[in-house]
């Protein structure tokens, strides 16, 4: 039973937009959120029933600045889950999310995939959600 809003301490994002991928490579995030105002933030990768094979890491990214080139991967005692093999997406499953948090400090977030193993490939995406916002309610509009 839901019995707390939280709807305008939250706002939900996309990272790294939904596409298929169909060979081994690095896919560029090139959207940058900026995370002020918001104390925590959560990463959903998923995948969805049309995936077919390979695996897939989401890289985080982060940096000072909005220019995403610049942003360095995240190192794993930022994230919830420094395992790497927590959050790979492959053929055992199909729509999944992985859920990661960052705990870092730079204010811009980013994100990469990079995918192996690939024959057919996959559709993917990464959301972000800023939440425990500094001041609420918080703005709805789409960002980035």
């Amino acid at each position: 039973m839901a019995s707390r809003e939280i709807d305008s301490l939250i706002k939900a994002t996309i990272v790294l937009g939904v596409q298929a991928i169909t060979s081994d490579t690095l896919t560029f995030g090139a959207i940058n959120v900026d995370t002020a105002g918001f104390e925590s933030i959560e990463f959903l990768f998923f995948n969805s029933n049309i995936h077919a094979d390979g695996d897939y890491e989401l890289i985080p990214r982060a940096g000072d600045t909005t220019v995403v080139a610049n942003h360095i991967p995240v190192p794993a005692d930022e994230l919830t889950v420094p395992q790497i093999d927590r959050f790979i997406l492959n053929s055992v499953g199909i729509n999944q999310i992985i859920r990661m948090g960052y705990i870092g400090k730079k204010r811009f977030i980013s994100a990469d995939i990079r995918s192996t193993n690939v024959t057919t490939g996959a559709t993917l995406g990464c959301s972000l959600v800023l939440n425990t916002a500094r001041h609420g309610p918080v703005d709805r509009s789409f960002q980035p």
